[in-house]
């Protein structure tokens, strides 16, 4: 048959809760880790930050990981949330 795929477009009612600082280039992306409630973020530059939130409901960095200065293409945390994979470009 014939499938059609139809879409809704519409105003998204979006407000700022947080800045995430502590980047210095393009963010190139984004991981959640359900099992802890962390949120990864890498940049162009190979930083990766993992932040949990803080005890005022702020981002706090947990941990940063700057070892190459290559960017980051892609992250994935394992099933149970321990480890986590990060690729980046040579």
């Amino acid at each position: 048959g014939d499938a059609r795929i139809r879409g809704v477009a519409g105003q998204a009612q979006l407000t700022k809760n947080q800045t995430l600082e502590g980047h210095v280039s393009s963010i190139s992306s984004i991981a959640w880790n359900e099992q802890f409630g962390k949120l990864t973020t890498a940049d162009a530059n190979g930083t990766v930050i993992v932040g949990v939130d803080g005890p005022q409901n702020e981002f706090v960095q947990d941990m940063l990981n700057n070892r190459t200065k290559n960017r980051i293409s892609d992250m994935k945390w394992n099933s149970n949330g321990q480890m986590i994979c990060i690729g980046h470009e040579d």
